[in-house]
């Protein structure tokens, strides 16, 4: 069972049409924003719903192959911009599979 505060090791499956990275624990859709499908990372659960939870990224224990340093300074501060920190492919690719 999920619990606020609590973290997780998790590996992102795949990017929700926000650009947060998308994992699951205990069969529950977890969204997590600045992160890479593939990545591996420790996450700590900021909200929980009835179907699905939001984590903040703690940090990356194994990058995604995808994964860039992205190019403005401000990107994890800022929120303008969803797909700096992945590769053009990896960006095209995820976009692709909303419309498919």
């Amino acid at each position: 069972m999920l619990k606020v505060n609590e973290k997780y090791d998790v590996k992102i499956e795949s990017v929700n049409n926000l650009g947060n990275g998308v994992a699951r624990i205990d069969g529950i859709a977890v969204f997590v924003p600045y992160t890479v499908e593939g990545d591996f990372c420790r996450v700590k659960i900021a909200k929980i719903y009835s179907s699905y939870a939001i984590a903040a990224l703690e940090s990356v224990l194994a990058p995604s192959s995808f994964r860039v340093n992205p190019q403005c300074p401000y990107f994890y501060e800022c929120g303008g911009c969803s797909y700096l920190n992945c590769t053009l492919d990896a960006e095209n690719l995820s976009k692709e599979s909303y419309v498919s």
